[in-house]
């Protein structure tokens, strides 16, 4: 058993829908950068914001596998849109780790580790 898991080896990437998906992280990556500022958290805090995007993704994942296998009579559009959350998490989740890499390439370039990140 390969965990749900479908093997497409064989199947080459599509450079143009990697694109077009890397447009929507970058929208809503701008999203939160107008909404919050820029981020500079320490590496725990970055942790702890991926983990809450993850969990929400994970908690619309679990949502819609639990709907679409207990039997009940779901509507295409009702599962579309089920799908269409879990989607739109994943690309909250990934604009966040764009914005937490953002945070660590500042500390690399020239801002610094502040001594109260370092952890003993």
């Amino acid at each position: 058993m390969n965990g749900g898991r479908v093997e497409t080896k064989d199947v080459p990437l599509d450079r143009k829908k990697i694109a077009e998906v890397l447009l929507e992280v970058r929208a809503e990556r701008e999203c939160q950068h107008r909404k919050w500022g820029q981020q500079d958290h320490d590496l725990p805090n970055w942790f702890l914001t991926l983990n809450e995007v993850l969990g929400e993704a994970a908690k619309e994942a679990n949502d819609f596998t639990i709907s679409a296998s207990d039997g009940e009579e779901e509507t295409d559009a009702v599962m579309k849109g089920s799908l269409r959350l879990v989607r739109t998490r994943a690309v909250q989740l990934a604009a966040v780790a764009v914005a937490m890499v953002e945070g660590i390439d500042r500390k690399l370039n020239g801002k610094g580790i502040e001594k109260n990140e370092v952890q003993s």
